[in-house]
């Protein structure tokens, strides 16, 4: 019989996490209650504008899924740079290889293309040996192994690798992706045609959707989600926080900021932030096409995205001291700032959401309207995406009617945001898992 850590279980971080969760998730169904027993006619309104509302909610998601599924055409390449594209690896044996033959196909003159892998010591697997190999058969394939001060972070990995990379554009990916053949000449010819530009990512979809239920889940998360979120940060500030796999970045840039932060979680982010706060632009180019792979397990997933969360928390802290400041660049940090602060706010307004919607299914959908609200946008998008992502044979029909019910996935996201926050707050050691991979078929 398992014993219980009960000393664990019932740590102070959990108990507050539980009884703050609860207390937000019975606001949201008070809400639904206080609107539910609400006559729209002793506030002035009447059916036919919660009709008009919602006809004007639907009209704005699809011109919003519009302008986000639409492609922008790069400038013309005027000239090819050396690249050198970093992928920093951890018990990564499954997918290594794939990745780097994909890399080594792509539409770009070899003898200025350089791909640097950079593996831990302490894999518990053939990562390093696989590292090695891949190295010997490829002239420009080099493998290094991670030390000193820089190991044990996907940020070290990638400021070690920087002192070897010979490119002027430092390209990072993920050992689990698959790229389309023109990522590095769309990100060249961003990165020569402005240089205001510091930094280009681009779209990741999910290669591994139809493992199982969850993986479908958390592939429409992964496709839709997190470029709409880049996608509204871009509309907003002509910037974005970057994602850390699917990026490149101008060295000299890279080398002006110091390089990525080892401290902090989200090192991508923050690396985004800084761009900003430098007087840079990120560039999002969703044609930029990735393939990742997700999780195939729960813990694995769940850890993930508390460090992702985490990170996020870090940045505000690390960042407040600036928006504060007289220097003219500080009012850079103050118009993106605003944008982190809106997503950290969304997990625990995300908890009252999750009340409120639950109080509205308990009441048999009597203000049906109410759903248009917190769904028919979300809806949209997600469907869109499956449906672009089955034309390139990446997902199937499962997937366009799971983008039905994806909201709730995306709400229940808040569960894990809010915990990530009591973390952070208590200073509790982040937990880092092996992400279980699909082993790929070369």
């Amino acid at each position: 019989m398992r014993n219980i850590d009960y000393v664990n279980v019932l740590s102070i971080d959990r108990i507050v996490y539980g009884i703050s969760t609860l207390i937000l998730l019975s606001s949201g169904v008070f809400a639904g209650k206080m609107i539910h027993e609400t006559e729209l006619s002793s506030i002035g309104m009447s059916s036919g504008y919660v009709g008009y509302i919602g006809l004007a909610i639907v009209t704005i998601s699809i011109y919003i899924a519009y302008r986000f599924f639409r492609v922008e055409t790069p400038p013309p390449v005027a000239e090819y740079e050396p690249v050198t594209i970093i992928v920093p690896v951890y018990n990564e044996e499954e997918v290594l290889e794939g990745c780097i033959q994909h890399l080594l196909e792509v539409d770009y003159p070899r003898d200025l293309l350089e791909i640097l892998i950079v593996y831990e010591p302490d894999c518990s697997d053939r990562t390093p040996e696989i590292a090695r190999k891949v190295a010997e058969k490829h002239e420009n394939v080099h493998a290094i192994e991670n030390q000193g001060a820089y190991r044990g972070t996907k940020a070290g990995a990638l400021n070690l690798a920087r002192k070897y990379a010979r490119g002027t554009i430092i390209g990072v990916y993920d050992a689990d992706h698959h790229v389309e053949r023109d990522v590095v000449k769309r990100a060249v010819a961003w990165l020569t045609s402005d240089d205001t530009i510091g930094a280009v990512d681009g779209s990741c979809s999910v290669r591994n959707r139809a493992y199982g239920l969850g993986t479908r889940f958390i592939g429409g998360e992964i496709a839709a989600g997190i470029d709409l979120i880049r996608f509204i940060e871009d509309t907003v500030l002509d910037s974005h926080f970057i994602y850390g796999s699917n990026l490149f970045i101008r060295r000299d840039v890279l080398d002006e900021v110091g390089g990525f932060d080892e401290r902090v979680i989200g090192e991508d982010k923050e690396m985004g932030m800084r761009l900003i706060d430098h007087g840079y632009r990120t560039k999002l180019d969703l044609g930029m096409r990735s393939w990742e792979q997700v999780t195939t397990g729960f813990r694995s997933w769940w850890e993930q995205r508390k460090r992702w969360d985490r990170g996020r928390f870090q940045i505000l802290t690390k960042y407040l001291p600036n928006i504060l400041e007289r220097d003219p660049r500080a009012s850079r940090i103050r118009r993106a700032y605003p944008l982190l602060v809106v997503q950290v706010l969304s997990y625990p307004l995300g908890l009252v959401g999750i009340g409120f919607i639950a109080f509205t299914l308990y009441v048999a959908l009597t203000k049906p309207f109410l759903f248009l609200y917190f769904f028919m946008p979300l809806v949209i998008v997600f469907t869109g995406r499956s449906i672009q992502d089955m034309r390139r044979g990446m997902a199937d029909w499962k997937d366009v009617l799971i983008s039905g019910v994806m909201p709730f996935y995306i709400y229940s996201r808040a569960f894990i945001g809010f915990k990530a926050m009591w973390e952070e707050i208590f200073g509790i050691e982040p937990r880092w898992i092996k992400t279980k991979r699909t082993r790929d078929m070369l």
